[in-house]
């Protein structure tokens, strides 16, 4: 090896310490930059996430929905609920976020949009992505969703295919895709899920075709079929039993079914 290239353990010494204090200052100017982002905008998330969310505050303090900016947002009191807000970071990252609601000092949003007609804009909540509440009143997507109650809008609870099903003192809803329906039934309070297929109340028996699963307007009431007694054969079967007679899917039958006891 040539000599000039020979280093004396007092200069690799002096290598490594540099080296050393190098890397210290990177790791120090990282932290800082986290520590600066963090408390100058109050929305900065504790983790670090490659997936920026749907809302966004951009380095100029706007705030914005995939991008679009929304007009006469207050920056300063902008929160997500049920997600995060992310300071813009000059990279094209793809927006994708459950959370659609978000509310500052004067509104509410949902996917970017004002949310109309609210009454108690500091009890504003989040419920879903596809409902939140006030006080009084409930909202599904940017709008208010009337005669639903929102101290007692909760979800049914069950793994329903095709939407899902909620309940409030005075109504039975059910979510397919964002389209919300209101189901008719008897008595709200006692509404059970069985299958995928059946449900009933304390009064009466439904049906749901498998066609109506994923779409609205396809629930009706079982004529006959005794509440008190009604029960499945065998979940998903789209087979069931009272005490009077047997059915296959909604329509009474005489026909015994087997292993239905």
């Amino acid at each position: 090896m040539p000599d000039f290239l020979k280093l004396t353990s007092h200069t690799r010494d002096a290598f490594l310490k540099a080296g050393a204090y190098a890397v210290a200052a990177i790791l120090a100017l990282a932290l800082l930059r986290f520590i600066t982002m963090y408390y100058f905008y109050p929305g900065y998330p504790k983790y670090y996430s490659f997936m920026c969310p749907a809302y966004t505050r951009t380095a100029d303090g706007a705030i914005t929905f995939k991008g679009g900016r929304i007009p006469d947002a207050d920056a300063d009191s902008f929160r997500v609920l049920g997600g995060h807000l992310t300071v813009h970071r000059g990279t094209d990252y793809p927006c994708e976020d459950t959370s659609l609601y978000a509310v500052d000092k004067n509104r509410a949003y949902w996917n970017g949009r004002v949310v109309e007609g609210i009454d108690y804009i500091d009890y504003f909540t989040f419920v879903e992505p596809d409902f939140a509440k006030d006080l009084h009143a409930v909202y599904h997507h940017a709008s208010r969703f009337v005669g639903a109650d929102a101290s007692t809008l909760q979800r049914i609870p069950y793994d329903a295919p095709g939407g899902d099903y909620w309940k409030s003192k005075n109504h039975i809803y059910k979510d397919t895709n964002g389209a919300v329906d209101s189901l008719s039934v008897y008595d709200p309070s006692t509404f059970e899920i069985l299958d995928k297929n059946y449900r009933k109340d304390s009064e009466a028996v439904y049906y749901e075709s498998d066609s109506g699963l994923h779409a609205t307007g396809n629930f009706r009431q079982i004529n006959g079929a005794d509440a008190a007694t009604f029960r499945i054969c065998g979940a998903n079967s789209k087979t069931a039993r009272d005490n009077n007679t047997f059915y296959k899917e909604d329509v009474p039958t005489t026909e015994p079914i087997s292993n239905c006891g």
